[in-house]
């Protein structure tokens, strides 16, 4: 009904125009001048007509008005046989113009605006009525159990500030002032000494290849390696380093990861997870150098040498996120998921 309103208010706004151009026309007394630049149905019918002076240029072409015969309103066509036509208001203006109003005729032939009519049959936006992407997301996150939900919210808001204000512009300084080959050999050297965590959760989960493969990685980079510097093991010999922590232990013997945990600095972990890392600790070589505390600020330095390595990748992770915690929780979820079962 709408697009027949519209229509027809357009068609209204056509007819009008023409009338108004008629009317100025004789009312100049001369007809109005047409061009196919401005008037997008001229054809060479009209063109026909117009050159005539109003005589039958063609086929379909109206006769001119004969000289002395008046018109409905009663007034005699001054202009003799040459004057240009008057249009019949009870033919709403359908032959003004030499065919203006039949290219109206031939609209309503072709009836190319019924083909609107297929969009009653459809309709897409409809089908978002049923659909809520945020709902869904909503739904999903009530399925997972997140006892400690508001402390991990906030503590995930802390850490991202954290990362953010604070470490990632010393990162950024850091980096400004020490090559990039230099710290790559640092953290080329904190990945070897971690070897013993490495090792005993590869010999846990009884991976002997990846026992023989950690073994020998080691002893090559510690030696050829200048104390694991450099990594021949990986450019020269192919051995790759395999991975292991005691979370990943326990999940490979079947303990799930129980309910999540945002862990201050560390980031997204779980139960499981957290007492892994604990564990790990002890069989982690920088601890043992002066203490507890010495051992974190190297650890600390280790994770700012990282950083500065991997600058923008936290942003390009995290562009996309609707909601940050629940991003950084899934991930984190779904990547342990894989590294156990690898």
């Amino acid at each position: 009904m709408r697009r027949m309103k519209s229509f027809a208010g357009y068609a209204a706004a056509v007819l009008l125009a023409a009338i108004v151009i008629m009317t100025a026309g004789c009312a100049g007394g001369k007809t109005p001048t047409l061009s196919g630049e401005s008037n997008p149905h001229f054809n060479s019918r009209d063109a026909a007509f117009i050159a005539t002076g109003g005589e039958a240029g063609g086929p379909g072409v109206p006769p001119p008005n004969p000289a002395g015969e008046s018109n409905e309103s009663g007034e005699s066509d001054e202009s003799g046989g040459g004057g240009s036509p008057v249009a019949d208001n009870d033919s709403d203006g359908a032959e003004a113009e030499g065919g203006v109003g039949n290219d109206f005729d031939d609209l309503e032939a072709n009836d190319e605006f019924d083909d609107f009519d297929d969009f009653d049959e459809f309709d897409e936006f409809d089908d978002f009525g049923d659909f809520d992407e945020f709902d869904e997301f909503d739904r999903h996150d009530e399925d997972v159990f997140d006892p400690l939900r508001r402390y991990n919210r906030a503590m995930t808001t802390f850490n991202d500030r954290f990362y953010l204000w604070i470490m990632e512009p010393t990162a950024s300084g850091y980096a400004k002032v020490m090559p990039e080959p230099v710290r790559s050999s640092i953290q080329r050297f904190f990945k070897n000494l971690g070897y013993p965590v490495r090792l005993v959760n590869n010999t846990l989960q009884l991976k002997g290849g990846a026992v023989l493969e950690e073994t020998s990685r080691f002893l090559i980079n510690s030696t050829m390696g200048v104390a694991g510097l450099f990594d021949p093991a990986t450019s020269h010999f192919g051995l790759e380093a395999r991975n292991e922590d005691f979370g990943q232990t326990l999940g490979h013997y079947g303990l799930g990861g129980g309910f999540h945990v945002v862990l201050p600095f560390f980031g997204p972990s779980n139960v499981r997870d957290s007492f892994g890392i604990l564990v790990d600790g002890f069989l982690d070589p920088v601890y043992y150098i002066e203490g507890i505390y010495p051992g974190l600020a190297i650890k600390g330095g280790e994770g700012l040498n990282y950083a500065s390595l991997n600058l923008g990748e936290y942003e390009r992770l995290t562009a996309d996120a609707i909601d940050l915690y629940i991003f950084l929780r899934n991930a984190y979820e779904q990547n342990r998921e894989k590294q156990i079962a690898e």
